[in-house]
């Protein structure tokens, strides 16, 4: 059976393609935390599976930064794959789903805001369900680096600490070439003092992608690090100290090839540096 069919028919059973068990999906909240999650909230944050099960610290962080910020968020106690990796793979009714039941369980939180930080969750909610399967819902979907952006303009979030590294940013394929979204992860690195952005040559519409997306690192995985190698050599040819990004799909296939051709460089996501590196 091809791989992409094997994670389909786990995603079917497990609501995750990382042959992981459901029950396990909230494994990294606290047990304190995980009870004081309310109901309804003004905030849902849609973790992913990559998030909630391989790239934890991009969830931790993200966790954290709303919970210190006292906003009134919660964190579904029932939610799916978005449906993004059955999508691209051609299994369209098992991804819609999976987009059906996660939008009728943000709706009843009441919430206003959907809060991604995966890239291909953030395109597969406010795009594909609307355009390809016809759902409508009540609430604004945000990529992270927007939702914290808007924190850093309305003075809720206060970016003090100094980070004087040079960094460069990596645009994931979903949020940039095909939903636009370039200018707010680059303006909110901007606004961490002392920061150095700098640019590698393929950049926005034109960057050069990680190799993970689409089922292509389950078909091809030497294909998919190979891709990665050739944007850290990219980031290297700049002298960035540390590569951003704003999926951890993309954080997860870049730090892999780092590791197989012992590349040099720091992989971070946007929130892990906000959390890490910034706010107090």
């Amino acid at each position: 059976m091809p791989e992409h069919r094997k994670f389909g028919e786990w995603t079917k059973k497990e609501h995750n393609p990382y042959m992981e068990y459901h029950t396990g999906r909230q494994n990294w909240i606290s047990s304190n935390i995980r009870k004081e999650l309310p109901e309804k909230a003004d905030i849902v944050y849609f973790v992913g599976c990559t998030s909630s099960y391989r790239e934890i610290r991009v969830a931790k962080a993200m966790l954290d930064i709303l919970t210190s910020l006292k906003l009134n968020f919660t964190i579904l106690k029932d939610e799916w794959c978005c449906g993004s990796p059955l999508f691209w793979t051609g299994q369209i009714e098992m991804a819609k789903e999976c987009a059906k039941h996660n939008i009728e369980e943000i709706e009843k939180s009441g919430a206003t805001i959907l809060v991604t930080s995966c890239a291909g969750c953030y395109r597969m909610i406010k795009e594909i369900c609307r355009t390809k399967f016809g759902f409508e819902y009540n609430f604004e979907v945000l990529h992270a680096p927007e939702f914290l952006l808007s924190l850093v303009k309305d003075g809720t979030l206060h970016l003090e600490n100094t980070v004087p590294e040079r960094v460069t940013y990596h645009d994931p394929c979903h949020i940039g070439r095909h939903m636009g979204l370039y200018e707010p992860p680059r303006e909110l690195l901007k606004n961490i003092p002392e920061l150095e952005l700098i640019e590698m040559t393929r950049n926005r519409r034109n960057a050069w992608c990680c190799g993970a997306g689409a089922g292509v690192k389950s078909a091809f995985k030497d294909l998919a690090l190979f891709a990665a190698h050739e944007r850290l050599k990219e980031a290297q040819s700049i002298e960035a100290g540390i590569l951003a990004t704003s999926c951890p799909f993309c954080e997860r296939n870049l730090r892999d090839a780092a590791k197989a051709y012992n590349v040099n460089i720091k992989v971070v996501d946007i929130i892990e540096l906000i959390k890490s590196h910034i706010w107090k």
